[in-house]
């Protein structure tokens, strides 16, 4: 009986396992489209966004590859690199982009919807496609190996369209 039951037991987590499961939700590389339309206006851009632990890089390139902005959010600090334009800094990523390109994409919390997960540091609820949070409707229309593939992020008259390439 005894045996039956230590081969029934579950043996805990490797140490190293969980490291890796951690380090893969911290550290990743995202190509994709993104069409975004806010009012009357409409742009695709591609993106490029590299996270490593808490620090984002994000590349948004327009037609033919041209670059709009280059921009690396940190903990505490936002930079905002924009071809001819210069170079910025501010708190806030998402007001940043917005001031100096005119693009909404609230970046802070990006960074977590991009893999189909609510911010943990906000309030959210599931809908039916996915999940709200912070007046945001976020619906994941497809997935893939458990990442998502395809995602809609939609609030008042701003919908942001993102269809991934690949993930690294």
């Amino acid at each position: 009986m005894s045996l039956v039951i230590a081969g029934c037991a579950v043996s805990p987590p490797d140490q190293h396992d969980s490291e890796q499961i951690k380090d893969s939700e911290a550290n990743w590389r995202l190509l994709s489209r993104v069409g975004i339309r806010h009012g009357d206006t409409a742009e695709t851009f591609s993106l490029t966004w590299q996270q490593q632990d808490d620090t984002s890089d994000i590349r948004l390139n327009g037609t033919l590859g041209v670059s709009v902005a280059n921009i690396r959010v940190t903990p505490n600090i936002a930079f905002i690199d924009i071809p001819r334009r210069g170079s910025f800094q501010a708190e806030n990523a998402s007001q940043l982009l917005l001031e100096h390109t005119g693009v909404v994409m609230p970046l802070e919390l990006l960074t977590f919807w991009v893999r189909g997960k609510p911010s943990p540091l906000l309030p959210w609820q599931n809908t039916v496609s996915g999940f709200e949070q912070s007046g945001w409707q976020i619906k994941i229309d497809k997935v893939v190996d458990d990442l998502p593939m395809k995602l809609v992020f939609l609030k008042g008259d701003t919908s942001i369209k993102m269809a991934v390439r690949s993930w690294q």
